[in-house]
């Protein structure tokens, strides 16, 4: 009665389930030979102020910004269950989950990009 599966939906869907939800939970499992990419869900799930459970790997730990934008967690059930009691118990602040997350906008990335390309 808590979950629900969609299937294929539509980005504006995508936007107003992400707005109606509490929290936002990834639990990926490492994988032998593939990697996990950058966690781009993770950042659509914070950029609307939602805290983020996921798995402690490749790149969910550069999405995920432990204790500001949700919480890290090893490929644990009871982790998974602890973090989101955590979460519901002592909320993260909104405002601040969105204001991490604008840090991975397209212009600041670039930014980034030429700052350490112009280093070297």
């Amino acid at each position: 009665k808590r979950v629900f599966l969609f299937g294929k939906i539509t980005e504006e869907e995508k936007k107003l389930l992400l707005n109606l939800a509490d929290l936002f939970v990834i639990p990926n499992i490492k994988v032998k030979g593939d990697p996990e990419g950058f966690g781009i869900v993770a950042l659509e799930a914070a950029s609307v102020g939602l805290p983020v459970v996921g798995t402690n790997i490749e790149g969910l730990i550069d999405a995920i910004k432990h204790q500001e934008t949700g919480l890290l967690v090893n490929q644990d059930k009871q982790e998974y269950l602890e973090a989101i009691k955590k979460l519901f118990l002592k909320p993260l602040s909104k405002d601040k989950i969105i204001k991490k997350a604008e840090e991975f906008g397209w212009g600041e990335v670039a930014s980034n990009i030429i700052h350490e390309l112009n280093d070297e």
